[in-house]
């Protein structure tokens, strides 16, 4: 039963005014303390939101840091593979000459050979 009815059904008038009063100033309390929090979230929230922007631009400044570094790595790494690779082809070629000349110089002991031990005609 809320207070009003129990003034009405019996109850003292000036205990059930008395009750309202109460209920009435909990209420008051309670506004004040919902406005107090409001202003707060109004004061913090520009904060907060500023806050939270001043840290997006530092991600975003970090973020375009690393990628210019990463691009910057990259091209390091593609001209070193270049070079690398002609390196390499450089090696290969060469070894392939060396290649070439050992077998070319073992053909002709082997023809010498052959020329040596075929019997010559004495005269």
């Amino acid at each position: 039963m809320i207070p009003a009815q129990k003034a009405s059904t019996g109850g003292s008038a000036p205990d059930a005014f008395q009750q309202e009063a109460e209920r009435l100033q909990d209420l008051m309390q309670d506004k004040g303390e919902l406005l107090l929090r409001v202003q707060t979230l109004r004061q913090v929230q520009p904060e907060a939101v500023q806050g939270l922007s001043d840290w997006r631009t530092k991600l975003n400044d970090q973020v375009r840091d690393y990628q210019e570094e990463m691009g910057s790595l990259n091209t390091t790494l593609k001209t070193e593979v270049s070079q690398l690779r002609s390196e390499f082809n450089q090696l290969r070629d060469t070894l392939r000459q060396q290649m070439e000349l050992t077998v070319s110089l073992a053909n002709g002991e082997k023809k010498t050979d052959a020329a040596s031990t075929v019997p010559q005609k004495q005269f």
